[in-house]
């Protein structure tokens, strides 16, 4: 099939092939050679893929890193995000009762995440379509 005489297994694409990275050796970008960036990813490094935006554009693609606990799609990404804002904005995880800590995004005046709300479109383009 191949010579693997380096003793790495070969690397199939979408598949698991069970090698683990520490992610030292990963980009800052969160962009990998041959390696489509997840979602959590793009957000967490959104600054590479959208640069020149307000602060609190980034902080809340960070927040919504940490956010998610699945696997996001371009599908349910606007109603993840609307409920996101809406527990920023009472200041709590509505799922779990646990108070939101975080000074910059949580309990604004409505206005505040109604200008945030402004960039989801933005956002959504820069995590779920493919470079040009």
């Amino acid at each position: 099939m191949g010579d693997f005489s380096d003793g790495r297994p070969p690397v199939v694409a979408g598949v698991d092939n069970g090698v683990a990275s520490s992610g030292a050796d990963a980009p800052k970008d969160g962009k990998v050679e041959g390696k489509v960036p997840s979602a959590r990813e793009k957000l967490e490094s959104l600054e590479n893929y959208l640069p020149g935006e307000a602060d609190a554009f980034y902080d809340l693609a960070h927040f919504l890193a940490q956010y998610q606990s699945g696997n996001l799609t371009e599908k349910g990404f606007d109603m993840f995000v609307s409920l996101a804002l809406y527990d920023l904005s009472i200041g709590k995880d509505a799922s779990t009762g646990q108070p939101i800590i975080n000074p910059r995004l949580a309990k604004q005046p409505p206005e505040f995440y109604d200008t945030l709300d402004l960039a989801v479109p933005l956002i959504k383009d820069a995590i779920f379509h493919k470079e040009k």
